[in-house]
């Protein structure tokens, strides 16, 4: 997660298009987040999941990026997929 968070780290998303920003970072830094999948999850799914949360989650957009980018590291880790339903 270090590398991934020196690379989001300072970056602010453009208030133009803020859940555009926040895929293309989700694209860039998903080799690193790949890589530590765990569970009977599909890479290329997860990603789909991933940008699937933020069209479905607007709010997601004005957290910083390190801490969505973390999360999907935690589910990727944990073999979770990334949802918004509570309990």
């Amino acid at each position: 997660m270090g590398q991934i968070a020196q690379q989001a780290q300072g970056q602010q998303l453009q208030p133009l298009n803020p859940r555009g920003r926040l895929k293309q970072l989700v694209e860039h830094s998903w080799p690193q987040i790949a890589r530590v999948i765990g569970g009977n999850l599909d890479s290329e799914a997860l990603l789909q999941m991933c940008i699937s949360s933020i069209n479905r989650t607007p709010a997601l957009a004005e957290c910083t990026p390190v801490s969505v980018l973390s999360c999907f590291m935690q589910c990727a880790a944990l073999g979770l997929r990334p949802s918004d339903v509570d309990g």
